[in-house]
């Protein structure tokens, strides 16, 4: 790998890690560095519910071990998230006062979901939506 500006995916969920992926499949030497805000590198979240019934260990969700990242040059940067961006100086900071700067910027961060207005369909952390029998 070069030293120097690379890449940078802010998020790492699956598009994230996809991006990632496909640069360095197309490029073997340019640094990829992946930041994300969660603790553990990209899994699938659909499966969640696996882990927290007991089926599988967290490990299992996971789409690939932090090995996988390092065998590829990618420098994994969890617990963190971008505080600031400067477009114009490709560079972005850290909340511990870290500048990366990047010749490339992937932002993959994800979307919020869309709350519909209506009334009872959700309370706090409890779906509320009535089930009506035929």
């Amino acid at each position: 790998m070069s030293s120097g500006p690379g890449v940078v995916v802010i998020g790492h969920g699956p598009a994230g890690a996809a991006a990632a992926n496909a640069f360095r499949e197309q490029d073997a030497h340019t640094p990829i560095t992946i930041i994300s805000g969660e603790e553990l590198s990209c899994y699938s979240r659909p499966r969640l519910p696996e882990v927290v019934s007991g089926k599988v260990a967290p490990e299992a969700i996971r789409l690939h071990p932090d090995e996988w990242y390092a065998g590829r040059g990618m420098k994994l940067s969890l617990c963190q998230n971008a505080v600031k961006l400067d477009t114009a100086g490709h560079r972005l900071e850290l909340p511990n006062g870290e500048i990366i700067f990047y010749t490339k910027l992937v932002i993959a961060t994800g979307a919020l979901p869309v709350q519909p207005p209506i009334a009872c369909l959700w309370n706090g952390c409890m779906c509320c939506v009535p089930c009506r029998m035929p």
